[in-house]
């Protein structure tokens, strides 16, 4: 259900609060692709990156977890549809037959649509809890989009050092 169909966008707090539940559902989605991109990936340092990736969302779940905690609220999903369509473009990629580094580098670049999209979302949200004044917050938010930040740089150079030059021969 969308916000932006279904209610006023009457204050912040609610704003805020809509987004957080995005991103749990975020991460529960990545939470249930990631092993399916892993397992996909030939490459095994791609593999590894994918595991990696798997580990810290799950600590990523945990925060947001706290962050309901902090917001007094149970935690709970609002449908993330970027992220759906993201993940259902990794699952054509996951099915599609060919050569191995060439689907490495397709997953890779759905990877990194993935992080760009989760940087821009964690920022938002980053921000927008400093506005409201959630300091311990936006703390543990600055966390997480500095893990998505990372995860963005490791799958880039992973791209340009190896993965798309092979799947280039």
């Amino acid at each position: 259900m969308s916000l932006f169909n279904t209610t006023k966008l009457t204050s912040m707090q609610d704003l805020f609060t809509h987004k957080v539940k995005c991103l749990y559902d975020v991460e529960l989605r990545l939470v249930e692709a990631l092993p399916k991109l892993r397992d996909a990936a030939s490459d095994p340092k791609l593999k590894a990156g994918f595991d990696r990736h798997l580990e810290e969302t799950r600590e990523q779940v945990v925060r947001l977890e706290q962050i309901f905690t902090l917001l007094n609220l149970s935690p709970e999903r609002v449908t993330a549809e970027a992220m759906k369509a993201l993940v259902n473009e990794g699952d054509r990629i996951i099915s599609a037959s060919g050569d191995d580094f060439v689907r490495d580098a397709a997953l890779i670049g759905c990877g990194l649509a993935v992080e760009h999209h989760e940087i821009a979302l964690y920022g938002t949200a980053r921000t927008w809890a400093i506005s409201l004044g959630l300091g311990a917050i936006s703390q543990l938010l600055e966390e997480t989009l500095k893990e998505e930040q990372n995860i963005s740089q490791s799958l880039s150079d992973m791209a340009e050092k190896e993965i798309d030059a092979h799947a280039a021969k």
